[in-house]
């Protein structure tokens, strides 16, 4: 799963995740600070193909341009299709508790959680693998697929001591200790 970056004008790239055909296009200003494309390089190999099959590309915004809402990321189907784009919002990375809006293991566990939610909603609605329960239920399984998701993705990039040590820490920075 090798990616190809180049320019594109602005001062914006896009990389191409070959193995998936899936674009990652950066579009970030101020939350560039981010290495996103970096953690999903790492991320996307360690994924079975099927989780993201049919995703056209990842946007990489700054942050959630519908008013009033707050989102981490969103999942957009292609009208009259199967495939979809799904847009990761970074601008919130920067109210992480001290000690961790920089913390690159922070960062990488939020975001394949984030995209894993994503690629939730790609499963109900997208490849229609599972049938379409009502919104409130859509969002509570998410979140559960999203977990359990993440953390088979966390024991591909992690041995198991390395994983430890890592979520020790990172709660004891979010527990005060």
């Amino acid at each position: 799963g090798s990616i190809e970056v180049s320019e594109r004008g602005k001062g914006r790239h896009m990389a191409d995740v070959r193995r998936t055909e899936m674009k990652i296009e950066d579009k970030r200003e101020t939350s560039a600070w981010v290495p996103a494309e970096r953690i999903l390089a790492e991320v996307i190999p360690h994924m079975p193909t099927k989780w993201t099959r049919g995703i056209r590309k990842l946007v990489l915004l700054d942050k959630d341009y519908h008013p009033h809402r707050d989102a981490a990321g969103r999942y957009c189907l292609i009208k009259g299709t199967r495939r979809a784009d799904i847009e990761l919002f970074f601008d919130y990375y920067a109210e992480f508790p001290d000690g961790l809006s920089n913390d690159y293991h922070y960062q990488r566990y939020r975001l394949i959680c984030t995209l894993c939610h994503e690629l939730y909603h790609h499963f109900v609605n997208g490849q229609r693998i599972m049938k379409k329960p009502c919104h409130k239920m859509e969002e509570k399984r998410a979140s559960f697929w999203s977990d359990k998701a993440s953390r088979y993705v966390m024991s591909k990039l992690y041995t198991k001591a390395e994983f430890q040590e890592h979520r020790d820490r990172i709660n004891g920075i979010l527990l005060g200790k």
